[in-house]
């Protein structure tokens, strides 16, 4: 009964080369006059497993038979194995209420039976389906309290599994160095219990992680090392998720888009071999997508109309939603809007009817599109107000889950201090049995001491490593914001609760972290539409403005003949002169600054030009000279822009000027009119 449901993130069960009847043969079992109830439990879960890939109605159908004949025999552990089963099958068909009520009785029958590591098992499965759906926040809550459950099991290889569920917690929040921190502390409990199962998920776990932190070389080191280890088990679900990640991983480099495609292959054939639709329909998606950015659309709608109907056979309406919605845009692209508006209507109502809030957001931005291209403008603004109700409610959210993380961090906290009690109270009980099999005491002390401070020193040496790989990572991600800036941030906030003023904290508390997010997202784009740049910049002119109050106002002038979608710029490229401007010109400044940024038009360029009243370029030289002071994010800056200009082979002009009839400094940049 190891994890169940974990199929949300892998299914790691061998399937083999099946036989077309093989659930004749199962029943055939079954049908046995003499067969005893622990077979007949095990036929039924089998069926179950099985039919899990082709039916899930079925599937639950023989689960559920399985609970009858465990109720009959009085097995708690049986009927509880079957809510696991049965809440597993209804999230894959997207019903996460009725699943978490199934784990909830799972729960409640392990309990009965007095069995900590099914519980803890129960109580994971639940987290992952709450994960996965976005449910709410509680996760975090339910892995730690597996981790309670499990901490005191040494034998327990479900502790691996609650490091794993915390590692997508931090994960998911973008918190990557905490995230393989816990990852890792799961492999060294598979690599304790030699758990395969659970090696397989922390291998793929740290793939998972140092992808979404862009260190791709990372992430393919630990993608090869699943890669070797499904190879070593045999095992096509995961051979297919190894190759999906290499997949994606290669993906995300443009000189290795075909290995992408090849490696997509790869994962379909080994969900074709093992005979799993739910995993062929899954990587359909990224390979009609690799098509799609070929422009073969042919070969894009034969991937995704096989897509379509797979995902409709084994009533998988999430992956439905997705198909219906990627075949919208390739029709829209081929400028098939009707058929492409049926599409996409199609994918808008599955999404009301999963309250799919995460995923109507880009449903409805395609929607927009196409009806834009059929000139039903009534409709594309009414879908326009659907959109911005979407975003008030994702952003509402994401504020809420910004608390949820400050209130759950005290909980970690006392939950690691209780780890660390529990885990030194072990320790002592071991010293206390290996002095007394000692037959001299005085010999067994100091062999003791001796290993004890061997093991610590090893212990302290790993920490320090992994320490400084950590720092390391962390300072390639702190380029992105200036420490200076946040903690200023965070003073301004904390003044205000000092100042009792909760209700402005608690607004300015869900700014910073949008603030955050956006600036964190924006940097793993290489463009940005201008827009998002100008939204980024006046947040943090905001704050900037309440970390000096009464030093500076500032104001923006875009030209109306520039279309902010249209013009995409790379992230954050105006914010390090506004904060040079900030810090050497208006900052020295006795009387109250200002800084002016405006965008203008200029034959088939943008100019950007910022501008302050402070005390002037040539100053600011001398006073960055006199305070041994240097500027990195100007020099960080010019070798963007000759990056830049590098691959578009054409000349981005940047100067920095003293202003001659009014003190200040104005810096000029020009731009190509689109840069994507």
């Amino acid at each position: 009964m190891k994890n169940l449901c974990l199929f949300l993130i892998v299914s790691l069960s061998s399937l083999g080369v099946r036989a077309n009847n093989i659930e004749d043969s199962l029943l055939q079992i079954l049908a046995q006059p003499d067969v005893e109830y622990i077979d007949s439990l095990g036929t039924y879960f089998d069926l179950s497993d099985y039919l899990d890939q082709y039916d899930l109605e079925k599937s639950n159908f023989y689960a559920n038979k399985g609970k009858q004949i465990a109720e009959k025999k009085g097995d708690q552990k049986g009927i509880a194995g079957a809510y696991v089963k049965m809440g597993g099958n209804n999230a894959m068909m997207g019903k996460p209420s009725k699943s978490l009520a199934l784990l909830d009785s799972a729960y409640k029958y392990f309990g009965q039976a007095g069995d900590s590591d099914l519980m803890a098992n129960a109580l994971i499965n639940k987290a992952l389906i709450l994960q996965n759906f976005s449910l709410d926040s509680n996760s975090f809550d339910l892995y730690r309290q597996a981790l309670d459950l499990t901490i005191s099991l040494d034998s327990s290889v479900y502790l691996a599994d609650a490091y794993s569920g915390l590692s997508r917690h931090y994960d998911l929040i973008g918190d990557y160095s905490k995230a393989a921190e816990q990852a890792l502390l799961g492999l060294e409990q598979a690599n304790r219990m030699d758990d395969d199962y659970s090696r397989g998920v922390a291998y793929m776990d740290l793939t998972s992680i140092f992808l979404h932190a862009e260190s791709f070389d990372d992430a393919l080191e630990y993608a090869r090392k699943f890669e070797a280890y499904s190879q070593k088990m045999n095992n096509y679900s995961a051979r297919y998720n190894a190759a999906k990640y290499i997949s994606m991983i290669y993906g995300r480099l443009s000189e290795q888009k075909d290995s992408a495609e090849h490696y997509a292959n790869e994962a379909y054939r080994f969900a074709a071999r093992g005979q799993n639709i739910r995993l062929m329909a899954e990587i359909l998606e990224h390979l009609a997508s690799y098509a799609r950015e070929k422009r073969d659309y042919d070969l894009a709608l034969k991937y995704v109309d096989k897509g379509i109907e797979m995902n409709r056979q084994i009533s998988q309406d999430y992956g439905l939603m997705h198909a219906l919605n990627q075949k919208a845009k390739i029709l829209n692209e081929r400028r098939n809007f009707n058929i492409a508006r049926k599409y996409v209507d199609s994918a808008m109502a599955l999404s009301d009817r999963l309250s799919s809030m995460q995923f109507k957001e880009g449903i409805l931005k395609n929607a927009i599109d196409i009806y834009k291209n059929l000139r039903d403008y009534e409709r594309a603004v009414a879908l326009h107000e659907d959109l911005a109700k979407i975003k008030n409610e994702l952003h509402e959210a994401a504020v809420d889950k910004q608390y949820k993380r400050i209130e759950t961090a005290y909980k970690v906290k006392e939950k690691d201090h209780k780890i660390l009690a529990l885990s030194q109270e072990k320790e002592l009980e071991s010293l206390r049995a290996e002095r007394r099999t000692r037959l001299l005491v005085t010999f067994g002390i100091i062999g003791l001491c001796l290993f004890f401070g061997s093991f610590l020193w090893q212990r302290l040496r790993t920490a320090r490593i992994n320490r400084e790989l950590v720092e390391m990572e962390q300072r390639l991600l702190r380029t992105q914001m200036n420490p200076h800036f946040i903690s200023n941030c965070m003073a301004v906030i904390q003044n205000m609760v000092m100042n009792k003023k909760p209700i402005e904290a608690t607004k300015l508390l869900g700014k910073f972290g949008n603030l955050t997010r956006q600036i964190l997202h924006s940097s793993r784009e290489e463009y940005i539409p201008l827009e998002q740049e100008l939204s980024l910049l006046k947040d943090y002119l905001t704050f900037q403005q309440l970390s000096y109050p009464e030093k500076f106002d500032f104001e923006f002038a875009v030209n109306e003949n520039i279309n902010h979608e249209e013009v995409k710029i790379p992230p954050m490229l105006i914010q390090p002169f506004i904060e040079n401007a900030i810090e050497h010109g208006i900052k020295p400044l006795k009387e109250k600054g200002k800084i002016s940024v405006s965008f203008t038009l200029d034959n088939n360029d943008v100019l950007v030009k910022i501008i302050d009243n402070g005390v002037g370029f040539e100053t600011k030289k001398s006073i960055a000279t006199e305070t041994k002071r240097k500027s990195y994010s100007t020099e960080i800056t010019k070798e963007r822009l000759a990056l830049i200009q590098s691959k578009l082979k054409r000349k981005i002009e940047f100067v920095i000027n003293d202003l001659d009839e009014l003190k200040g400094t104005e810096v000029q940049l020009k731009l190509p009119y689109s840069l994507s």
